[in-house]
């Protein structure tokens, strides 16, 4: 399952936030759990050497691959279903399924990396207001959504561990606990739910959460479909697993909840590195090659397709819209936070496809030259997405001419198709997206989010990199080391420049200059 649901509540300017020290903790808790992670996970690797993995890749069957794409369609045909009910429950009967469809699948492709709930809200925002929803209608519709993932983990916990026996944990000296006891107190929470959810009639308020009141085929909707969901995830994995994991499909089912709920509980973006880790803990440590590889296969299926098509859609949807009357700034300052989220995702995601090259192509025999340029282009693209976020025209420009240079290094190196659609798909979404990214600047930051979320990606991304490239680690680590240096030494000039030419404008014409 993923967390793409709607914002509760509809975002507003808050004049007033925490104090520094309180919006520190989440970030910091964040990068702590992903040091541990990281840390399991290199552990894990450290036993076998990148050449496995690269020949458990080329030994995932066609048709494997073939089945989880069919697989992934059925995922997003029951995403569509969900989306349905939350139309219906937000008194909406007469909007075509079609125009439901896509709101669906441009919202949750799109949101399948990292802050799901502001990106999926602002989306939807965006498509249903162009269909004559209002802002109201859309919180509700959104609300359902968010209350449906919930309820769905406990749903999914009680009927995963009361069918399925996980699996020994076979790379930790951890015993879980009773499956049965598990399973038997989510049930419990699931069934006083229905209950208080037939009896009452006023939504109920859990702190800055509100949990609707719903009925019926709304509720059945909230208690089957995350149930169906978790399966139809968990066999998208279990297709692509070698037999040497050992893994059925219950059991498969049961480690693929758990490490989703790890994933969650540890706020890295979508759980990159995370799920990987914790299902790798079930397998035993000979087949790890062999499932990392089918893990990157399974990876690239769930998070690469969607957001391909999800950004095509995007595009065309907003290329049919007629010319739209000017926006509140908040709205467009959520559009905007949307496309640096994607942004974002996409400078993690080509990052990752560099990190492990086919031997032998263009870009491998480059060297440590086309490495540094790979991973400049890729650390200024994450520095570029919080300027988005910001709605810096200057960051616009940028993104646009560095997802160009990561194209042309996609021909260049084969070509890498993956990275040249992923790429090119990146610069239509900047261009169809850019009144919402320039203008007046946000009134809403997270400054110490976007660090924690830069600095995983940095150190996940860099040190997957090094783990391909073993044989000459020092060249490697120089590298990834200059083109690191190189994007911040130019994003931080064009920064400086950027806030002496402000600070000149506002001086004005008349003013002396200053002394180089």
């Amino acid at each position: 399952m993923d967390a793409a649901a709607g914002s509760g509540t509809t975002p507003t300017p808050d004049p007033v936030g925490p104090p520094w020290w309180r919006r520190l903790l989440r970030p910091a808790a964040t990068l702590a759990v992903a040091g541990v992670l990281l840390w399991g996970l290199g552990r894990v690797l450290g036993t076998f050497d990148h050449d496995q993995v690269v020949d458990g890749l080329r030994a995932v069957p066609i048709a494997a691959i073939v089945g989880a794409v069919a697989l992934l369609a059925l995922q997003h045909a029951l995403f569509i279903v969900r989306e349905a009910l939350a139309v219906r429950f937000a008194g909406i009967d007469d909007l075509a399924l079609w125009r439901v469809a896509i709101a669906s699948l441009i919202a949750r492709s799109l949101s399948s990396l990292g802050l799901a709930t502001i990106t999926g809200y602002a989306l939807r925002l965006r498509i249903y207001e162009a269909w004559g929803l209002s802002p109201r209608t859309v919180t509700t519709l959104s609300l359902y959504n968010e209350a449906t993932y919930y309820v769905g983990i406990a749903v999914s916990i009680a009927a995963v561990f009361l069918v399925a026996d996980p699996p020994p944990l076979s790379g930790l000296h951890v015993t879980l606990p009773s499956h049965a006891l598990i399973g038997g107190v989510a049930a419990a929470v699931v069934a006083l739910y229905v209950v208080v959810s037939l009896r009452r009639d006023q939504p109920l308020q859990l702190r800055s959460f509100t949990l609707p009141v719903v009925r019926g085929p709304l509720l059945a909707g909230q208690l089957v479909l995350p149930i169906v969901d978790i399966f139809v995830g968990s066999a998208i994995v279990w297709i692509v697993l070698p037999d040497a994991a050992g893994l059925s499909l219950t059991q498969t089912t049961a480690a693929c909840l758990i490490a989703g709920v790890v994933g969650s509980i540890s706020q890295v973006p979508g759980g990159l590195g995370v799920f990987e880790t914790v299902v790798l803990q079930f397998v035993p440590p000979a087949a790890h090659p062999a499932t990392l590889a089918a893990l990157l296969v399974r990876r690239v299926i769930v998070m690469l397709l969607p957001i391909g098509l999800g950004a095509l859609l995007l595009v065309g949807f907003e290329a049919g819209r007629r010319p739209a009357p000017a926006l509140p700034t908040w709205r467009l300052e959520l559009a905007a936070t949307a496309t640096a989220v994607v942004t974002f995702a996409a400078g993690v995601l080509l990052m990752v496809a560099a990190s492990v090259p086919e031997a032998g192509s263009p870009l491998r025999a480059l060297g440590p030259v086309a490495h540094t340029l790979v991973f400049a282009v890729g650390v200024g693209t994450l520095l570029i997405a919080r300027g988005l976020h910001l709605r810096h025209d200057g960051a616009w420009r940028m993104a646009v001419v560095l997802f160009a240079a990561r194209a042309a290094l996609a021909v260049i190196s084969g070509p890498d198709v993956t990275a040249l659609v992923l790429a090119l798909g990146t610069i239509v979404l900047l261009i169809a997206s850019r009144r919402a990214c320039t203008g007046p600047e946000a009134t809403r930051d997270d400054d110490a989010a976007w660090f924690a979320a830069f600095a995983i990606a940095i150190a996940g991304v860099g040190w997957l990199s090094l783990i391909a490239d073993p044989d000459e680690l020092g060249r490697a680590a120089a590298a990834r080391a200059a083109g690191a240096i190189t994007a911040i030494a130019v994003i931080t000039a064009a920064a400086i420049d950027r806030r002496r030419r402000a600070a000149a404008r506002e001086r004005g014409p008349g003013s002396p200059r200053e002394h180089d």
